[in-house]
């Protein structure tokens, strides 16, 4: 489970009954947690340890080399996080890179004071992104979208490729394949709470629970839909888009019943996605098409200053604190094309480096970009773009930021990570 800052804030609030409580006495553990490690990765640390039945466990932190439950507070960054029941390990975000952190995990047993703390485990967060390494091959299917999904399930990966080919991981290593009951070509998946992937023929592959999975179509014509994302705030819904301009919605509450939408395009729609920090949905596709609505229902042309197909969109989550001097929104495409925008409306080109073909990106403390012939990007801000080497010839499609890692996937199966 990845511990955003939502969540931090309120564990920090709940946290401070267990200060004033200390430590030891009454019903307290009489043991420290045991088995704690600390995994680094980018901008976050995985911290884990063996649960014992019957306690709740919090987890003390600071950026320093290491930290006792006595004196974390006078180093920088000072938390306490209470950890949701039942979980034996947690991803902590919107770390510093380079600097290092130590944890300390405690437990409590019915509201009882805190009981030992565990010795002080220590890790450093580094970026990830410029490193990569070629992995075992997810299947053989030709691979076309990756997202990592934080629901009430905990952490999930999900890859949807060619012949409705599905599969899921908690760990990002062991796979499952899933029943999907289709053969039509999956294009693209939501990184939202919600796992639904979206393909050929206007087809809909979705679940609430990972284990029941449902084949529906938008309606209409059923277009070849190319990109799917959601707003859980305002409209709360699920937006489709895909070839001939043709975007849909549904509900996020129901899957099954989608309407089509008026786009003011005939041009191939690409890639959608929702930002959080500007509440706007942006759409992209053939031809240089920027296209951008804050309900996803009334939708307006922007100028891309590009003539060049665009294939994929990189969205600056809702981090804090907010990065300054960042691009908002990155549209990749065609001829190593790549466009910035900070509100959606006014777009730059920029120097990409490369000719090949630019198909996704994604962010976590760096923009990285994928495409045809095994090209990666990266940028710190958006506008400088720097080529590194991924090691693969194979058509990159999709690319996940996220849990403190990067991961490609594209044709034949094939799967670069970047920890």
């Amino acid at each position: 489970m990845f511990l955003s800052v939502k969540r931090v804030l309120m564990g920090l609030a709940a946290g401070l009954a267990l200060v004033l409580a200390g430590c030891g006495g009454g019903n307290s553990p009489s043991t420290a947690p045991q088995g704690v490690t600390a995994v680094a990765g980018d901008s976050t640390v995985t911290v884990s340890w063996t649960t014992e039945a019957g306690l709740n466990y919090w987890i003390v932190m600071a950026q320093a080399s290491a930290i006792t439950f006595d004196n974390y507070n006078q180093f920088p960054d000072a938390r306490i996080l209470q950890i949701p029941s039942g979980l034996s390990s947690v991803s902590i975000g919107s770390l510093t890179n380079g600097k290092p952190y130590a944890f300390v995990v405690l437990s409590t047993r019915s509201g009882s004071p805190a009981g030992p703390g565990s010795p002080s485990v220590t890790a450093t967060p580094r970026l990830a992104g410029i490193n990569w390494t070629t992995a075992t091959p997810i299947g053989t299917a030709d691979l076309n979208g990756i997202s990592g999904i934080i629901s009430s399930f905990g952490s999930r990966y999900l890859v949807a490729g060619n012949g409705g080919f599905l599969t899921t991981s908690t760990d990002a290593t062991t796979w499952t394949n899933i029943t999907t009951n289709t053969t039509a070509n999956l294009t693209a998946v939501s990184a939202t709470g919600i796992p639904i992937a979206v393909g050929d023929a206007g087809t809909v592959v979705s679940s609430s629970d990972y284990t029941t999975w449902a084949v529906n179509q938008v309606g209409g014509s059923n277009p070849n839909l190319r990109g799917v994302d959601a707003n859980f705030g305002g409209s709360s819904n699920f937006t489709a888009v895909g070839e001939g301009g043709a975007i849909f919605t549904a509900p996020t509450s129901n899957r099954a019943t989608w309407t089509q939408r008026t786009s003011g395009t005939t041009q191939n729609l690409n890639a959608v996605r929702y930002s959080v920090l500007l509440n706007v949905f942006v759409a992209v596709g053939d031809g240089g098409t920027i296209l951008t609505s804050t309900d996803a229902i009334t939708w307006t042309a922007r100028t891309s200053n590009t003539t060049a197909n665009l294939r994929g969109l990189i969205v600056l989550p809702q981090v804090f604190p907010l990065p300054t001097g960042l691009a908002r929104l990155v549209a990749v495409g065609d001829g190593g094309t790549i466009v910035t925008s900070e509100d959606g409306i006014t777009w730059t080109a920029r120097t990409s480096t490369v000719t090949a073909n630019l198909r996704a990106g994604g962010y976590a403390s760096q923009f990285v970009v994928v495409g045809a012939n095994g090209p990666i990007l990266n940028s710190l801000d958006g506008t400088t773009w720097n080529a590194v080497t991924s090691g693969s010839t194979a058509e990159l499609r999709s690319v996940l930021a996220g849990f403190g890692v990067y991961l490609a996937v594209g044709t034949g199966g094939s799967y670069l990570t970047s920890r």
